[in-house]
């Protein structure tokens, strides 16, 4: 006996996923197949495929019991037409190192007009990767990534971005202070090449650096990377690990020790664990990589003065 679908048709059994290398294996099919939707745990559990009918699944019912709920109930929403997990990660992940890699080859002249394109590309590549998968394999960027639909959830979600980012910056300069007492000499960073630039390719590099940077690597990190851990918790069979490596503090953890590694600057580590932690926490209140662009929109604001002013500041 197969359950009612929610327009009164009658849904298939569960199909096995398609052998597609980048969709998780172990769950139902997409709605389009007549997959089961998720639902929420009354009482604040991990989500997990129900059995029982979709009107009996209160999603609503969380928001008493975890201050996440807006996260939670996004994941459940996704999951129907999520056809994607780590695996396109790893793609869009590789995307952004095999660019800079590439770009480290043929910009050697720090001084070249290049310099601004080689910065540029490969992260926004990566990002551009990213859109393209959730719309070709999944429900499409506002719904994988909680990109705001209405006003008022822009709003909502600018103001958690602007609180976290706030507290991203005050970290970071007292972390800062820290470190410089205790490291004897920093290693220069390649936005400090920027000085010998012109100015529009500096402006052009201070945008990037403010805004482009932020919301790509967002999509890429706490959308695309936090949205294929979250998808592990409704797999129907998994081990212990997998059920805690799905968890929001876990996901939190995950992203953001990634999200630091991949900058490749270690001696200010802390820095960006630190700022990591409170994008995934605007990212895990919200349900949405928007407020975590804010948030990290706002963090990267004195770094995008330091590249524009970077010549009056050496001389």
């Amino acid at each position: 006996m197969t359950p009612a679908s929610p327009g009164g048709g009658s849904s298939r059994d569960d199909a096995d996923p398609p052998p597609d290398w980048w969709y998780p294996t172990g769950i139902g099919g997409s709605p389009r197949e007549g997959a089961q939707t998720p639902h929420i745990s009354p009482y604040g559990a991990e989500p997990a495929f129900g059995n029982e009918p979709p009107e009996r699944r209160d999603l609503s019912a969380s928001r008493s019991r975890s201050v996440w709920w807006r996260s939670e109930e996004a994941a459940v929403r996704r999951q129907p037409g999520q056809r994607w997990g780590m695996g396109a990660f790893a793609l869009v992940l590789a995307i952004n190192f095999f660019g800079f890699a590439a770009a480290a080859v043929l910009v050697e002249d720090t001084a070249s007009p290049l310099l601004v394109p080689a910065i540029i590309l490969p992260t926004l590549l990566a990002a551009t990767a990213a859109f393209a998968i959730s719309w070709l394999r999944g429900n499409g960027p506002v719904i994988d990534f909680g990109l705001p639909a209405t006003m008022r959830e822009l709003l909502r979600q600018a103001g958690v971005g602007l609180a976290c980012g706030s507290a991203a910056v005050i970290g970071g300069i007292i972390l800062a202070l820290i470190l410089f007492q205790m490291i004897d000499e920093i290693p220069d960073s390649v936005l400090e090449e920027a000085a010998g630039l012109s100015l529009n390719a500096r402006i052009a590099l201070a945008m990037w650096v403010w805004i482009g940077a932020p919301f790509a690597e967002e999509i890429i990190f706490r959308g695309m990377l936090w949205g294929a851990l979250e998808r592990y918790r409704f797999f129907r069979q998994r081990g212990r690990v997998v059920r805690y490596l799905s968890t929001n503090w876990a996901i939190l953890g995950i992203t953001t020790v990634v999200f630091a590694l991949v900058h490749a600057e270690f001696w200010r580590l802390p820095i960006l664990l630190f700022a990591g932690s409170m994008f995934g926490l605007a990212r895990l209140y919200t349900g949405s990589a928007f407020s975590a662009t804010v948030a990290h929109v706002v963090n990267n604001t004195l770094p995008a003065l330091g590249v524009l002013l970077m010549p009056e500041l050496i001389t």
